[in-house]
This record gives structure tokens, sequence and C-alpha cells, in this order.
């Protein structure tokens, strides 16, 4: 589904997934891959989220967790010519 703000704006979209051992994302912009982020759950994360490293049964804490720093990371590219997709 696509979310246009106005006609002429730029789709965007964000791609996130996680596992128990790690997660990232893409974005790309008006059909162009333009930034990317990876990185492994770190025993600071199992800290933080009282997870267990490896344990499925906090795969949606990782999930969601991806989106959150997928919107930090890729905010800069964020402008008012964007479409939400």
């Amino acid at each position: 589904m696509t979310f246009k703000w106005r006609p002429d704006a730029k789709q965007f979209l964000i791609q996130s997934d996680a596992c128990p051992f790690g997660m990232g994302a893409f974005l790309m912009i008006a059909g162009k891959m333009v930034a990317y982020w990876h990185d492994e759950v770190s025993k600071e994360d199992c800290e933080l989220f009282g997870a267990t490293l490896g344990d499925p049964a906090f795969q949606s804490e990782w999930e969601l967790l991806a989106i959150w720093i997928s919107l930090e990371v890729f905010s800069e590219f964020f402008t008012d010519d964007l479409v939400c997709r």
C-alpha cells in the first residue's frame, strides 16, 4: 500500500528484518537503494530487554527494535517530498 501526501512526492520504502542473532534494514527512495544498516544482537541488548541471545521468544522485540533503529538511522533522508509506502 502506498500513502501519498502529495501527487509529486517521491516514494520511500524501509525494509527491516530481525532474528534472535541480528537485525538490519535498507532504505529505498524513488526505487533506488540509498542506505542500509545491520548489527548483531549483543549481550547489552539482551540485558536491556531481559532477553536470552538466540531465543526466538523475543522475536517481536527484535523486529520492533529494528524498525525503531531504522527510523533513527534513516531520519536524515526524510524530507517533505517523500511518500510513505
